[in-house]
C-alpha cells in the first residue's frame, strides 16, 4: 500500500515529472530512428505522466475543480483514460504552477508563457485537423495501443508500424513536445519552490483539510503507478 503523506506525494509529483520528460526524449529518439509508431506511443505515455502530475497536484492542493477527479479516485476508476482526460485542464494547471516560479511577475516571463499557450493551441488544432475536429485528449488512447501492438483493422491484421499515419505521429509528438517543454520551462528551475509552497500551506493550517482529501484516495491511489486489475494481461 502506498503512503499518502505529503512527502511521498511530493516525491510522486517529482518522479512523474522526470518520467514525462524522459519519455518524451525517448520518443524523439525513436522518431529520429524512423520508429514513428513506437515514438507516438511513448509520447502519449509522456502526456499520461503529465496527467498523473495534475491528479497528484489536485490532491495536494484541492484546487477548484478537484472534486471531478476525486470522484474518479473514490470510484476506483483511475486509469490511463483518466490521466489523458485530466490534460483538458492543462493550460489552467500550467498557470497554477507558475505561482511557484519566482519569475512569475517578470514581463519577459509573462510574454513567454503567453507564447507557450499560443503554441499549445496551434499544435492542438493541427492535430485536430488531422484526426477529428472534436478531438479531445482521450482520443490519444487508441493511438498509444496501435503504436505498440499489432491489431485488426478493415478486416486485416496490421503491424504497429502500419498503424499510425506519419503526419499524425508528427503532430502528436509536436503537441507532446510543446507540453513537456512548457514544464521544463516552469518546473525545471522551480521544482524546489513548488515543494516549499506546499510546505508553507501546511504551516498555515491546511494540513487537516489535506489529510481528509488524502484519506478519500487511500485505497486506490496506488493505481496511478500501474495498471488496474482489469487492465492487466
Amino acid at each position: 500500500m502506498f503512503s499518502l503523506d505529503a512527502h511521498f506525494m511530493l516525491d510522486a509529483f517529482s518522479k512523474a515529472y522526470e518520467s514525462a520528460i524522459s519519455n518524451y526524449d525517448a520518443a524523439v529518439a525513436l522518431a529520429e530512428s524512423g520508429r514513428h509508431a513506437q515514438a507516438t506511443s511513448i509520447a502519449i505515455a509522456a502526456l499520461e505522466e503529465i496527467g498523473k502530475m495534475m491528479l497528484i497536484d489536485d490532491l495536494l492542493f484541492a484546487r477548484t475543480g478537484g472534486k471531478r477527479y476525486q470522484r474518479h479516485y473514490k470510484d476506483g476508476q483511475l486509469a490511463h483514460h483518466v490521466k489523458l482526460d485530466a490534460l483538458e485542464l492543462y493550460p489552467h494547471f500550467l498557470n497554477s504552477l507558475t505561482t511557484a516560479d519566482p519569475r512569475r511577475n517578470e514581463m519577459g516571463y509573462k510574454h513567454m508563457m503567453a507564447t507557450v499557450c499560443s503554441h499549445f493551441n496551434t499544435k492542438r488544432q493541427k492535430l485536430a485537423d488531422l484526426v477529428r475536429q472534436d478531438f479531445v485528449f482521450l482520443h490519444l488512447g487508441a493511438f498509444k495501443q496501435q503504436g505498440l501492438c499489432s491489431h485488426e483493422a478493415d478486416r486485416a491484421v496490421r503491424a504497429n508500424r502500419e498503424a499510425v499515419n506519419l503526419e499524425v505521429s508528427k503532430a502528436i509528438l509536436a503537441l507532446a513536445g510543446c507540453i513537456t517543454d512548457a514544464f521544463r520551462l516552469v518546473l525545471g528551475p522551480s521544482l524546489e519552490h513548488y515543494r516549499i509552497l506546499f510546505r508553507d500551506l501546511q504551516e498555515k493550517g491546511y494540513e487537516t483539510y489535506l489529510e481528509t482529501i488524502r484519506g478519500d484516495a487511500t485505497e486506490i491511489f496506488k493505481g496511478v503507478f500501474g495498471l488496474l486489475e482489469d487492465e492487466r494481461p
